[in-house]
């Protein structure tokens, strides 16, 4: 994506959905705002207001300057009638939220238990002749 180059990236530095800021790249080109502009970290936003793990599928982040997230929430503020509500930020570094990953790898472990108990010699390869 070349457009990154001007994004301006140094030490305050924040997350943002990577898909997100393809769209954004192409609304801007328009000047066509879209609901989806109202909460730009909606899709990165756990339930408890945290940042999502990346491992979960649709979560890539993506960094963008201080100057663009600003921009994110001035358009978001617009279409939501001033109010805040939503828009949290995620700085770089941010941690992910420590009850989604717990969730996160008792889920994968419970797989991996049904998995085994599904399959208890799918690591054994068996030829007969």
């Amino acid at each position: 994506m070349k457009n990154l180059n001007l994004l301006g990236l140094n030490s305050n530095n924040f997350e943002t959905l990577h898909s997100r800021l393809q769209n954004w790249f192409r609304r801007k080109a328009a000047e066509a705002p879209a609901d989806v502009d109202a909460n730009p970290n909606a899709a990165i936003t756990c339930p408890h207001k945290a940042l999502l793990p990346e491992t979960l599928t649709g979560t890539k982040r993506q960094a963008v300057s201080e100057e663009v997230w600003q921009y994110f929430l001035h358009i978001a503020l617009q279409l939501n009638g001033n109010v805040g509500d939503g828009c949290i930020s995620f700085p770089v570094g941010t941690p992910t939220c420590s009850i989604c990953d717990a969730e996160i790898s008792e889920a994968a472990s419970q797989q991996q238990n049904l998995r085994s108990t599904l399959h208890p010699n799918s690591k054994r390869v068996l030829f007969s002749f």
